[in-house]
C-alpha cells in the first residue's frame, strides 16, 4: 500500500481494491481506515469502497441557509430610471444610510449598513448601480429589477465580506459598465469619488463582493446578468447556487470567478457568450473558474458555451517539501452538466488537483479545439519528484458521462480509478492503461486508425450512442459500464469503421 504525503497532515492512500481511503491524522498504522481527507478546518469529503463520496461543508448549515425574520428588516429601492429612486426605509434612517455617488448621478447608490436588512430592488435605470458596506449579512431581492449603467462601475458591489444572498422574483437583468475588454492593458472600472476623497474599491464583474454570493429564487424566477467589462459573477469568497434560473448571456472575463470555491446544489445556469481577449497574445476566459480552491456540484443544470475551459479548479501552485499546499479539487455528485467549447485548449472540465465524478450526475462534453481534452488533471511536471508522489487522479464512481474531444478523451495526471458509473467518449486518444488503478473495474478501448467525418454514427454492439461532432484523422472509443467484464470484446462502428473494443 502506498502512503502520499500532503500538506497539514493530509494523507491520500490508493488501494487495490479501487477506493480512495484518506485520514486527517497522522500517518500512522489503521490511521488509513478513517476514510476522510480534510481539505480545509471547516470542510471534507469521505470516499469509500462503494464509490460513495460524502462532502460535508460547513456552509451547508450555516451560510446557505436563513430564517425570513432574520431579515425582517426591509428597505424598498424603486430605480426610475435616470431620476433618484424612490427609497422607503421603514424606520431604518438612523441605521442604514443610501446616499447618491458624487458626480455619478443619483441612481448611483452607496449603502452603509449596520443591521440585517432586505432590499427589495424593483424598477428600472439604465445608469444606476449599488455600492454595499455592511458590518451584518445582507439580502437583496431582485424584484423584477433592471438595472445596469454607463459611468464605468459593476451594477451590485458588495465591500464587506459577510454573506449576501441574492433572491431573484419574476424576471431580472444587470449589466456592468462597458469596457475594453483588454486584458493585458488592463481594463478597470473607474475610481469611486466619496466626499472630498478619492478611492479605488476592488471591483472584477457586474455582480462583485468580497464574501460570499448565494443566489436562490422560485422555479418561476430568472436572473439574466452581463458582465460588460470583467467576470459576469464573481466572489473573493464563494458562490453558491441553490435556486432560481440564471442567464450569463456575456462575459469578457469569466462567467463565474471565485476565489476559494464554487457550490451548485440546485436551479439552472446557462454561461455564453464569452469574450475573447484583445490586447497582445488573445487569451481565452473560462465558464466556471475557481482560482484556489474547489468546485462541488450536486444538482441543477448547468450549460456552458466558452472559448475555454468549461469548469475549471486552477490552482497549481505547491511547493516540493510540503506537495500540495492547496485545496483546489473538483466533485461532481449530481445535476445535468452540458459544456461545449471551442478554443485549442478548451477542456471540457480540467482540474489541477483531483476529479471525482459520483452519484447521479449526467455529463455531456464537446472539446472541439485541435488540442482540447473532455476531462483531465493537469498537476505541475515538478511535482513527481518523487516517484510515490502523485496528485490529479480522476475517480470514476458514478453518473454517466458522454465526451467527444478532438485530444484526449480522459486524460489524468495521477493515476484513473474506476469504480462506477458509465463512460462513453470518443476523441483523438486517452488515457495509457498503466494509468489506470490497480483494482479499477475494466474498460474498453477500441482504436481507429483511419479518418472519420462528422456526422457519422457511433454504435456499440448495434446500438446507436451518439453521432461524430467534428472530423477526426485517427480515433478512440473508451467505454466503461457495469456490464463490461475482463477480457470481452465489444464492436464499436464509427461510419463504415468497425473495430474491437478490448475489455482489460
Amino acid at each position: 500500500m502506498r502512503l502520499i504525503q500532503f500538506s497539514k497532515k493530509l494523507l491520500f492512500v490508493p488501494v487495490a481494491a479501487g477506493a480512495l481511503l484518506c485520514s486527517c491524522m497522522e500517518a500512522t498504522e489503521g490511521e488509513s481506515e478513517k476514510n476522510t481527507l480534510t481539505v480545509d478546518p471547516e470542510s471534507s469529503f469521505t470516499y469509500n469502497i462503494n464509490g460513495n463520496v460524502n462532502f460535508f461543508d460547513s456552509t451547508e448549515q450555516e451560510d446557505s441557509e436563513y430564517d425570513e425574520k432574520e431579515f425582517k428588516n426591509e428597505i424598498t429601492i424603486q430605480f426610475n430610471e435616470d431620476a433618484a429612486p424612490t427609497i422607503e426605509y421603514n424606520g431604518l434612517e438612523d441605521e442604514v444610510t443610501i446616499t447618491p455617488y458624487v458626480d455619478k448621478g443619483p441612481a448611483h447608490l452607496i449603502i452603509r449598513a449596520e443591521k440585517k436588512v432586505n432590499y427589495i430592488l424593483k424598477g428600472t435605470s439604465k445608469s444606476g448601480s449599488l455600492l454595499i458596506f455592511s458590518e451584518k449579512k445582507f439580502k437583496l431581492t431582485l424584484d423584477n429589477l433592471n438595472l445596469s449603467n454607463d459611468s464605468g462601475l459593476p451594477a451590485i458591489c458588495s465591500q464587506t465580506k459577510k454573506r449576501c444572498f441574492i433572491e431573484t422574483k419574476g424576471i431580472a437583468t444587470i449589466k456592468d459598465a462597458e469596457g475594453d475588454g483588454n486584458y493585458f492593458l488592463g481594463s478597470a472600472y473607474e475610481k469611486v469619488e466619496i466626499g472630498e476623497e478619492i478611492e479605488y474599491y476592488d471591483a472584477k464583474g457586474a455582480i462583485f463582493s468580497e464574501g460570499e454570493l448565494i443566489f436562490c429564487g422560485d422555479e418561476n424566477s430568472t436572473l439574466n446578468i452581463e458582465g460588460r467589462n470583467k467576470h459576469a459573477i464573481v466572489s473573493d469568497q464563494y458562490v453558491r447556487v441553490k435556486s432560481g434560473k440564471i442567464n450569463i448571456t456575456k462575459a469578457k472575463k469569466d462567467g463565474i470567478h471565485t476565489n476559494d470555491a464554487v457550490l451548485i446544489h440546485g436551479g439552472e445556469l446557462n454561461i455564453s457568450g464569452i469574450e475573447v481577449s484583445q490586447g497582445g497574445a488573445p487569451r481565452k476566459f473560462n465558464g466556471i473558474q475557481c482560482e484556489k480552491g474547489y468546485i462541488v456540484i450536486k444538482g441543477g443544470k448547468i450549460n456552458i458555451t466558452s472559448p475555454g475551459v468549461g469548469i475549471y479548479a486552477s490552482k497549481e501552485e505547491f511547493n516540493k517539501s510540503d506537495i500540495m499546499t492547496e485545496k483546489s479539487f473538483i466533485y461532481i455528485a449530481g445535476g445535468e452538466i452540458n459544456i461545449q467549447t471551442d478554443d485549442l485548449k478548451g477542456h471540457g472540465i480540467s482540474s489541477k488537483s483531483h476529479l471525482i465524478i459520483s452519484g447521479d450526475a449526467k455529463i455531456d462534453i464537446a472539446a472541439e479545439g485541435d488540442d482540447a481534452k473532455g476531462i483531465e488533471t493537469d498537476g505541475n511536471e515538478d511535482y513527481a519528484v518523487e516517484a510515490e508522489y502523485e496528485r490529479g487522479d480522476i475517480v470514476l464512481a458514478g453518473g454517466t458521462v458522454n465526451i467527444f474531444s478532438k485530444n484526449s478523451v480522459v486524460d489524468p495526471s495521477g493515476k484513473l480509478n474506476i469504480v462506477g458509473g458509465t463512460l462513453n467518449a470518443i476523441g483523438g486518444s486517452c488515457f495509457s492503461r498503466d494509468k489506470v488503478e490497480k483494482g479499477s473495474k475494466p474498460c474498453g478501448i477500441a482504436d481507429f486508425d483511419k479518418a472519420m467525418r462528422a456526422g457519422e454514427e457511433i454504435t456499440v454492439a448495434g446500438n446507436k450512442i451518439s453521432t461524430l461532432r467534428a472530423d477526426l484523422t485517427t480515433a478512440k472509443v473508451v467505454l466503461i459500464n457495469d456490464t463490461l467484464k475482463a477480457g470481452d470484446e465489444v464492436e464499436v462502428t464509427v461510419g463504415s469503421q468497425t473495430a474491437k473494443a478490448k475489455v482489460e
